[in-house]
């Protein structure tokens, strides 16, 4: 017997599933990956190295300590407004059209600084343990960039994050997407972390005209990848229907730090962000140090991170392909576990070699499935309470993950700062340093990764529950399409 079936729910069409969408999704998942492998890999050493912009360590960690708490009010405020917008072109469609192009130009200004701001302080402070603030006309030129850049990146990407939602239901057809976005993300990637930080080695003249250049034309990539986006997919939704169902923005917040399958998430996405911003932001002192004395042996290790990168992208695609998102995330944590103290502990180039391919196979890993995996989250979130939360969702984990980034600064800052880098070049101790920073970018991502191993280890939307929710989602495309369902098939439905 057949019954009739009405929900005032989102009309998404999850079969057909167009070039364009997986084109403009891959683009825009490139251009977030760029911003966030630079700021995340270049930013701490353009600012502080004294050959560069040269402001002391202290200041940059003050303000990117403001920088956080503006965090925590901007990134899930940011996902309220997301879920409350309805325009005619859709929900996200604005922020990623209209938002991507300011994107952009704060991208370029935050790491081409306006000539002729002063860096001579205007007067200086200590606070706490926090020694030696020299407030700036360039560090607070650096401030506001920061805000203005956080801002709108969070709005944009919130928007961009929340369209794999909307393109489909299907996780088949998401896992498709993802991997168009995948191959562009990890270019995205690899660019923003080795073409900046080739030219910030050396400070030349040239070098100093090139990173400006390349960071250019770079912010022009951003914005057309972005405009491309917004005009590519057409979200498959009536935004109006979806304001049936939006809570009040504490109600909301309320829901989600209730729901387990988030802490899990949550966990494992501030571990990662932590370890892989430690790792990047790192490995330029790391190279420095380690390979001063066989400068061949650092392409060698280059060499074993690149291919542990793309051995680590074929091995996960057929773990989430045979398995599941969450076997291939354990598969990538125990990597960084594994791979983090072999290199920590390596002696002979050979043992550190090894370290480099096993930490760079898990690399990729949170970058392939992480918005698939937010994905199946927010889904079962639908299916449970018919509410849907995407933007306050990404908007929360943004909150928690971004914060991450200022505890990877202190960090470093804590063991290397002592040795220091920052010392005359006379004045350095290069054994000392490379141990440092074998420390740093080696046994701390293998210490938070095991962190993230236990969370996604008990993510709890696995066997049974995994499978009712797909086939909930599932029978309530079929309701949408057909308008009846199966009575044996009611026991499923959601909400």
């Amino acid at each position: 017997m057949k019954k009739e079936y009405k929900h005032p729910i989102p009309k998404v069409d999850v079969v057909q599933v167009k070039k364009q969408d997986v084109a403009g999704f891959g683009l825009g998942t490139m251009a977030g990956a760029l911003c966030a492998s630079i700021f995340g890999s270049s930013l701490f050493k353009f600012y502080t190295d004294p050959n560069w912009m040269g402001i002391n360590a202290s200041t940059y960690s003050f303000f990117m300590l403001i920088f956080t708490l503006w965090n925590a009010i901007n990134d899930p405020l940011s996902g309220f407004i997301v879920d409350r917008t309805n325009t005619k072109i859709g929900r996200f469609t604005p922020y990623i059209r209209y938002l991507g192009p300011l994107l952009g130009l704060s991208f370029i200004f935050m790491l081409n600084p306006l000539r002729g701001i002063s860096s001579t302080p205007l007067f200086e402070f200590d606070l706490l343990s926090i020694k030696d603030i020299q407030v700036s006309p360039l560090s607070i030129y650096l401030l506001l960039i920061l805000l203005l850049f956080d801002t709108v990146y969070t709005l944009v990407i919130v928007a961009k994050s929340g369209m794999l939602n909307r393109l489909s239901l299907d996780h088949r057809k998401r896992s498709r997407i993802q991997y168009a976005a995948i191959a562009l993300s990890l270019i995205g990637i690899g660019a923003g972390f080795i073409i900046p930080n080739a030219l910030l080695v050396t400070a030349s003249e040239q070098n100093k005209t090139l990173f400006s250049i390349v960071i250019t034309i770079i912010g022009v990539v951003v914005i057309g990848s972005f405009v491309f986006m917004s005009y590519a997919i057409k979200e498959k939704e009536k935004p109006a229907e979806f304001t049936k169902t939006n809570l009040p923005f504490f109600k909301t917040v309320w829901g989600i730090l209730n729901n387990r399958a988030f802490y899990s998430y949550m966990i494992y996405d501030v571990m990662h962000v932590l370890t892989y911003h430690i790792l990047t932001s790192n490995l330029p002192n790391y190279f420095d140090f380690a390979f001063r004395t066989n400068p061949s042996e650092l392409y060698w290790f280059i060499g074993c991170m690149v291919g542990g990168a793309l051995a680590g992208v074929i091995i996960l695609l057929l773990i989430n392909k045979k398995s599941s998102i969450r076997n291939a995330l354990l598969f990538a944590t125990t990597s960084y576990v594994v791979g983090g103290f072999t290199l920590w502990l390596g002696g002979l180039s050979f043992v550190r070699f090894m370290g480099a391919f096993i930490i760079a196979m898990g690399i990729p890993g949170p970058f392939i499935l992480l918005d698939p995996f937010m994905s199946d989250i927010i889904d079962d979130d639908y299916y449970r309470t018919g509410t849907n939360k995407a933007g306050n969702y990404i908007g929360l984990t943004a909150l928690f993950s971004k914060s991450s980034h200022w505890f990877a600064d202190i960090i470093a800052l804590v063991i290397l700062v002592p040795a220091t880098y920052q010392l005359p070049e006379a004045m350095r101790d290069y054994t000392l340093l490379a141990s440092a920073s074998g420390m740093v970018i080696g046994m701390i991502p293998a210490i938070c990764m095991c962190i993230g191993f236990f969370a996604i280890y008990f993510f709890p939307i696995v066997g049974t529950r995994y499978n009712r929710m797909k086939k909930g989602l599932e029978l309530k495309l079929r309701a949408i399409t057909k308008g009846q369902i199966d009575d044996s098939d009611e026991k499923y439905l959601p909400f």
